[in-house]
């Protein structure tokens, strides 16, 4: 983890020779998160936007 930071969990499975689900679970034991997609759903840029632009009314 120190060495790889940003390294997803397919990438070390084949590091280490192992399946994707044993990082996983490997991971889930050690209290670790998993990398988490930087950009945003289309549903939180949805709502990103709508709080943003709202309108007042006086």
């Amino acid at each position: 983890m120190e060495q790889y930071p940003d390294a997803y969990q397919k990438e070390r499975a084949e590091r280490f020779g192992v399946c994707k689900k044993t990082i996983w679970q490997s991971l889930k034991k050690l209290g670790l998160t998993y990398k988490k997609n930087s950009i945003p759903s289309k549903n939180q840029r949805k709502r990103q936007a709508g709080t943003s632009a709202k309108k007042t009314t006086v």
